[in-house]
């Protein structure tokens, strides 16, 4: 008898986690699928498009000073 409980809350336990984890992949792909889609040619909130911001090369930052307003401040050699 009581490995039959144990088996029962076994399975339910199994068939809860299989549902949460589909569940949570379900809703990553929606959301990645509508930051890609959501991305036009309308400014930010810093005033760059998304042409504008792809544009810009990337440079390491090689040495950080610290944050100012929310933004890592370096400087490079």
């Amino acid at each position: 008898m009581r490995s039959s409980i144990i088996a029962a809350l076994t399975a339910s336990a199994v068939l809860a986690m299989t549902s949460i984890v589909s569940a949570q992949t379900a809703q990553q792909s929606s959301d990645t699928s509508n930051a890609t889609a959501n991305r036009s040619n309308t400014p930010d909130a810093y005033g760059m498009t998304a042409a504008q911001e792809d544009a810009i090369p990337y440079h390491a930052c090689s040495i950080a000073v610290g944050w100012v307003n929310g933004r890592l401040v370096c400087r490079n050699n």
